[in-house]
C-alpha cells in the first residue's frame, strides 16, 4: 500500500479517509473489514474489503509495540 504512494501515485482525500478510518480503529475495525456489510445496521465500517483488511494488517503488523503505544493504536 505504500509503495502505491511512494512511486507517485496519487489517491483521492475520499479513498485515503476510507482506508485510514478502518486502520486507526485498531484491530476491531480490521477484522471487520473482511465481513462487513452496508445491510448491518452495526456495522463497524460497513463495507468488506478482504485485499484491504490484509494489507492495512500488514502495515499495522509491521509496527513495534512501542510505536503502537505511542500512536495509541494498541
Amino acid at each position: 500500500m505504500l509503495s502505491e504512494l511512494a512511486s507517485g501515485e496519487r489517491k483521492s482525500v475520499q479513498h485515503v479517509l476510507v482506508h485510514l478510518l478502518p486502520y486507526l480503529g485498531g484491530p476491531t475495525t480490521l477484522s471487520a473489514l473482511r465481513t462487513d456489510s452496508p445491510d448491518d445496521a452495526e456495522c463497524r465500517v460497513c463495507y468488506k474489503d478482504v485485499a484491504t483488511a490484509d494489507g492495512l494488517t500488514a502495515l499495522r503488523d509491521s509496527l513495534s509495540s512501542a510505536q503502537l503505544q505511542a500512536r495509541c493504536l494498541s
